[in-house]
């Protein structure tokens, strides 16, 4: 499928009927649902490339027919490429649709990863926080280019995205007007997989909104045919120009472009809330009086320990600080040393110090997970909290892990905490926490992060090697659980 040139052009309206014929040169799929009978979407590029409807009804529009999903029973359309696309690097994709939700890694329309548990679709359009997220990765070791809206997609109404790349840029366009570009060169590697029109990837939830039509191309389109073409359907669909409203209240527009200041992302647009701004607010005068924790001095105080532990008070739970404060953990989660630490904070020395203090100026009293040490040797360290890895630290010891997405996996994606060996290992594994045993700013230990946990566990566990010794407790601890609750271990 590569080594043909050309650029692609992906053109999917949502909640749109069958394109007008424009624009047909290099055209090597055409999927609309105008005449559909609900059950089948034929490829009318005559590639041969059908598509079959996984759930969702059929919707006139003004002048289209559209697809609606509901975004619960895994609607999508299906399209099994039994004839290759001709694509190459070059690769243009616009894109009508209306969503009622859109939740992350939604797949607007793409091709998934060939690892299940694989989120973003290697050539495609998803949702990432509310926004589009265009994106086309190449084979190991090949650039992969990944380009985000600047703003959050409107729910609710009719909107138009293009995303186009010519080999050395990837450029966003949002109802025929450029949104947002990356200098980026990205070659497609494609694995086998079928394209896939309004589903969730890595038991991700579906599109929840209207779908209508995908057309493909393997040659260019200038920024004057995406704004044509946009012009040319947006009555089908009942496009109108947004109307101009207030801000929500005590909201102002903040831009960012991510939390990585050595690689920023592209900057994103997003209504903050700013108490100043909030009607009918008025500030009650100085803050909250606090002790050196940061826990209240108003409040009634309670029994002090010298440590921080929980206490349930009038029917809620509270955090209770070593001095018995009642506590909330307001942190910073994973603060490190930047690179350019002697520019902003005139040396590595001074760093710990000074972010400590910019932390309490700006209302933080703790730290998270995963943060620098050197944090807890200034004079007044924050309250923090430690990580110690007790579940990946036993499975690697036995050699039961493997990769996974964004993490450490299990074999049959099973966490081995059912193991004989696993107790005695967290008593001699725990013994290294006993150095920060007396430190009264610490909030707690937090054992593991991001855990592999799928939906289906328990039928991994009853389906594990009953042969393997290091797989049978979680089997046997898995029937034991369902037999003592249904007197089964049918599921």
């Amino acid at each position: 499928m590569t080594g043909h040139a050309g650029v692609l052009a992906v053109l999917l309206v949502c909640g749109g009927a069958a394109m007008a014929d424009v624009r047909t040169e290099g055209l090597i799929g055409h999927w609309s649902f105008d005449g559909c009978d609900g059950k089948i979407v034929k490829d009318r590029s005559g590639s041969g490339n059908d598509g079959v409807i996984v759930s969702g009804t059929l919707h006139s529009e003004k002048g289209a027919v559209a697809l609606t999903l509901n975004g619960v029973d895994d609607g999508h359309v299906r399209v099994e490429l039994k004839q290759p696309l001709r694509l190459s690097e070059a690769i243009t994709s616009v894109f009508w649709f209306r969503a009622e939700r859109l939740r992350t890694d939604t797949v607007l329309f793409g091709i998934p990863n060939a690892n299940p548990d694989w989120t973003t679709p290697v050539f495609g359009l998803s949702a990432k926080g509310g926004h589009a997220v265009y994106g086309q990765f190449g084979a190991k070791g090949v650039s992969k280019a990944l380009v985000e809206t600047r703003s959050p997609v409107p729910l609710n109404q009719w909107v138009c995205m293009a995303a186009t790349s010519d080999g050395d840029t990837v450029r966003l366009y949002v109802n025929g007007a450029p949104d947002a570009e990356l200098k980026q060169r990205a070659v497609l590697a494609f694995n086998g997989q079928p394209l896939l029109i309004g589903a969730g990837l890595g038991r991700k939830p579906s599109f929840r909104g209207r779908i209508g039509e995908l057309r493909l191309y393997n040659r260019a389109l200038s920024p004057e045919e995406i704004r044509a073409m946009f012009e040319e359907r947006r009555m089908a669909y009942g496009w109108t120009p947004p109307v101009e409203s207030a801000p929500l209240d005590g909201t102002v527009i903040v831009e960012t472009h991510g939390s990585n200041p050595d690689t920023p992302g592209p900057w994103r647009a997003q209504p903050t809330r700013l108490l100043e701004t909030l009607h009918g607010y008025t500030p009650s005068g100085e803050g909250l009086k606090r002790n050196r924790y940061g826990g209240s001095l108003e409040l009634p105080r309670e029994r002090a320990t010298g440590f921080f532990r929980t206490q349930k008070i009038g029917g809620r739970w509270w955090l209770i600080d070593p001095d018995g404060c009642r506590f909330y953990h307001v942190a910073i989660n994973t603060v490190r040393e930047p690179r350019q630490v002697q520019k902003h904070f005139g040396s590595a020395e001074q760093w710990p110090e000074k972010v400590t203090a910019q932390f309490r100026e700006n209302g933080f009293n703790g730290l998270g997970n995963g943060s620098s040490p050197r944090l807890q040797q200034v004079a007044q360290p924050l309250v923090w909290v430690r990580r110690h890895n007790f579940l990946f630290a036993f499975a690697r010891a036995k050699g039961l892990v493997e990769a996974a997405s964004g993490t450490q996996g299990f074999p049959d994606r099973c966490m081995p905490v059912f193991h004989p060996e696993f107790p005695a290992f967290c008593e001699a594994y725990g013994r290294d926490l006993a150095d920060t045993a007396g430190d009264p700013a610490l909030l707690g230990i937090m054992t593991e992060n991001e855990i592999q946990c799928p939906v289906d566990l328990l039928d991994r566990y009853l389906a594990s090697d009953a042969s393997d010794a290091d797989r049978k407790p979680g089997r046997d601890a898995a029937a034991a659980w369902l037999m003592a609750r249904k007197g089964s271990t049918d599921t």
